[in-house]
Order: structure tokens, then sequence, then C-alpha cells
């Protein structure tokens, strides 16, 4: 119980029920005209008067809660899992004909250029040369 007195002539004016957990802590906030509370249980309560309180929990219990809008989604939807069971995948993958076809692209496979069938053709020489022969 939160009881209230008469500070002239010590009779109770207002006595509220906190519940069944004990309070513990007591603050007023003159400016902000609100009384906190530390409970048992850990947690804690403001009382405020929504007319004289400024500020504090009066901003929190004035705010409309945030309207979330469902996210619209138009047309299907393919969700891709890598590491499903086999299971649950809906397309068949297949590792190796992927890596085959990776193989045999240049680009992708990252394979270096094979010297030109006649010796010097293309802007490349056709046998290995030395420094010195490049800067020539």
């Amino acid at each position: 119980m939160l009881k209230f007195y008469d500070s002239t002539t010590f009779e109770e004016k207002v006595s509220l029920n906190i519940g069944e957990v004990g309070v513990t802590d007591i603050k007023w906030h003159r400016t902000m005209n609100q009384i906190f509370l530390g409970l048992d249980d850990g947690s804690a309560l403001a009382l405020f008067d929504p007319v004289l309180s400024q500020k504090g929990a009066v901003t929190c219990v004035t705010k409309r809660a945030r309207v979330i809008a469902p996210v619209e989604f138009t047309g299907d939807i393919v969700v891709k899992t890598p590491h499903a069971l086999p299971l649950f995948r809906d397309i068949a993958y297949n590792k190796q004909k992927t890596f085959e076809k990776a193989r045999k692209d240049a680009l992708l496979s990252h394979e270096p250029l094979k010297p030109p069938p006649i010796k010097g053709t293309g802007g490349r020489q056709g046998t290995p040369a030395t420094v010195t022969r490049h800067l020539l």
C-alpha cells in the first residue's frame, strides 16, 4: 500500500493498493510532479496526474502506438535456400555440372592465354622471351 498524509493534520488523504509486491524505494520529482516507485520484483512504477504533470511518463503515455503497415508482396516469391536438405530443395542443383561448365569458359576459370600457333601474331610472341628482348 502507498499512503499519502496531510502534512499539517497527519490525516490519511489517499491510499493506493500497489499489489502483491512490496515498495522498496520512492522518489518524487518536483518539476515533473511525478512519483516513481521501485518494487520488490525489480520493476518500476510511475504515478502522475495527466493534467498537472509535465514531461517524463506523460510523454510516453500520450504517444500513440506506432502502426506498422504490413508489407505487401505482389506476384510469386521464390525463396532460395542453398543449404536446405535435399528433401526440401525445389530445384535440382548439380555442383559438378556447374563446375564443368565454368571450367570450359576461359573467363570464369581464369585460364591463362595460350601462345599463338604462329610466332608473332596477335601482338604476342610465340615463344617465351627474355626481358631484354621484350624491351627492345
